[in-house]
């Protein structure tokens, strides 16, 4: 599909001939008017079909309940003709298909609304805001399995919360919108586990479980509540348009926060199609978003930033363009990101494979960073750049891969650092009063300076010291329990060696060679 229709771009710029540049610019601006009408055209056919889909899956869950042979059999016809029209998308490859393919989009929407107009299921818009009409609504039985209209519940105080229930467990698809509002947090949680499709929702109450939903369109839950709010669960949504959190008429779009809230599932979720979602639950809940990978209509990737916050533990690896920002998540793992990290305040102990960008927030409880840098040529700097002043929690710190460059100064409780990273520019590890243990076997950088550790009693040197012109720098100072240093590594330009009281040994065997600039300066 998406090489079809870029392949018209990719001969628009391939025009050659001795025609006017002028005529050859207007062709090709007006190819890429095409190309672009085309490509927005085919989202629309994706998105049309995404939701009709959504719509025949949740009405196919509820005809066991209908016992409504016909509507079966219609559903059954128009579950193929999605099924066909699916498989057509692959193949387009001009505007005229994209069209054709929308009509035939439309007419499926139209048999259905036929098919459920003529079919045993509850016509027009439910709507339960007094006793009576709770009462009148218990009345249609399963009737309510299918509802071709909206629903709109107001669950006034005077209502038995039993008897909602009761309604509620009988609906499993609503055709159009469906809304519950609670009138007071005294209600006891009205739970939703029978109803599989919307067209959008809106929620207010003191709980949001929507295990077997499958797809909507805006979910809107309102927040008046929230502190009696402990699960929202959307475990088998696969589709939606937009997600907010609701205060009175102000929408937050983009986000579901609840911060008393211990459980937050949108576990089938696989693409949020907004440029932001935040996701916000009480410190130590759960947060499951493993299926999310942001694949748009056209099957490519989309960037998402991504705020996580509360969760006691993440483990993310397909989610892997956007930014990840994290808040108050003892331990993080997330491998595999192609676009960056921010680690805010609650953030323990960090560990990625893949990073691009990195910066950590004040303040900061970060005790142990475990991360591989990857080179981005598109960045600034083209690899990660670590820095931590005053972090006073951080006490492990392991760097590999790609690294722009290093400094961790005045962590006073920084004990192990470990880097066989590529460092573009130099390392510095100075005034961190606790360090015990340095290991640079396997990296690269074009210095190091090490000053004012004053646990540090033996250090080795095994780097190997890079840049444009290869004149290595170590710079050893004031390191008052050092007793030994150990240096293997060529190239070595300038050494300071100062301060270290308890220096007694030296040992520089195996620097054979000095820098390129060939005139060492050795202070020691």
């Amino acid at each position: 599909m998406k090489k079809c229709l870029l392949s018209i771009l990719a001969g628009a710029l391939l025009i050659v001939s001795c025609q006017n540049y002028d005529d050859q610019f207007d062709d090709l601006n007006s190819q890429i008017t095409a190309l672009a009408s085309q490509v927005a055209g085919l989202s629309k056919v994706q998105s049309d079909l995404t939701a009709l889909q959504g719509t025949v899956s949740s009405l196919s869950g509820s005809i066991a309940s209908t016992v409504d042979t016909a509507l079966a059999s219609g559903l059954a016809g128009i579950n193929e003709t999605v099924a066909t029209l699916e498989a057509a998308i692959d193949g387009i490859a001009s505007s005229e298909e994209v069209a054709a393919i929308q009509s035939d989009v439309d007419a499926a929407q139209t048999d259905l609304t036929e098919l459920l107009n003529n079919s045993n299921v509850y016509q027009g818009d439910l709507t339960i805001s007094t006793p009576s009409q709770l009462s009148a609504a218990l009345a249609f039985g399963t009737k309510l399995n299918i509802v071709n209209g909206n629903v709109a519940i107001t669950h006034e105080t005077t209502m038995d919360a039993d008897s909602i229930q009761t309604v509620v467990d009988r609906i499993n698809t609503v055709v159009k919108d469906f809304s519950y509002l609670s009138q007071s947090s005294a209600i006891k949680e009205v739970t939703f586990s029978t109803i599989t499709g919307v067209a959008s929702l809106t929620a207010k109450g003191v709980g949001y479980q929507f295990p077997n939903l499958e797809s909507a369109t805006n979910v809107f839950l309102h927040d008046e509540y929230k502190s009696k709010v402990s699960t929202i669960a959307f475990d088998k949504l696969t589709s939606v348009t937009t997600l907010n959190t609701r205060n009175g008429a102000a929408d937050t779009s983009g986000t579901i926060a609840f911060n008393k809230a211990t459980a937050l599932h949108l576990t089938a979720l696989k693409r949020y199609p907004g440029a932001s979602l935040t996701l916000r639950v009480d410190e130590g809940g759960v947060i499951k978003i493993d299926a999310l990978d942001n694949v748009d209509a056209l099957g490519k990737k989309t960037a998402l930033a991504l705020t996580i916050e509360g969760p006691s533990s993440v483990n993310y690896t397909t989610f892997t363009k956007g930014t990840i920002t994290l808040k108050n998540v003892a331990t993080a793992v997330v491998d595999n990101n192609t676009t960056g990290f921010v680690i805010q305040e609650g953030v323990v102990s960090f560990t990625s494979n893949s990073v691009v960008a990195f910066s950590v927030g004040t303040p900061s409880d970060l005790e142990t960073l475990d991360i591989t840098g990857v080179k981005n040529a598109a960045a600034t700097p083209v690899a990660p750049a670590i820095a931590f002043a005053s972090a006073n929690d951080l006490t492990n710190l392991t760097l590999k891969g790609a690294i722009a460059s290093v400094s961790a100064t005045s962590c006073g409780n920084l004990t192990n650092v470990t880097i066989s990273a590529a460092v573009t520019a130099g390392v510095n590890l100075s005034t961190n009063t606790d360090l015990t243990g340095v290991t640079l076997t396997g990296s690269s950088m074009t210095g190091f300076t090490f000053g004012g550790n004053t646990d540090m009693e033996n250090l080795t040197v095994d780097t190997t010291w890079t840049g444009t012109t290869v004149d290595g720098t170590l710079t050893v100072t004031d390191n008052t329990s050092l007793i030994s240093l150990t240096c293997s590594s060529d190239n070595l330009e300038d050494l300071t060696v100062t301060g270290n009281d308890d220096l007694t040994t030296l040992n520089f065997a195996g620097v054979t060679k000095a820098g390129s600039t060939g005139s060492p300066s050795v202070a020691i």
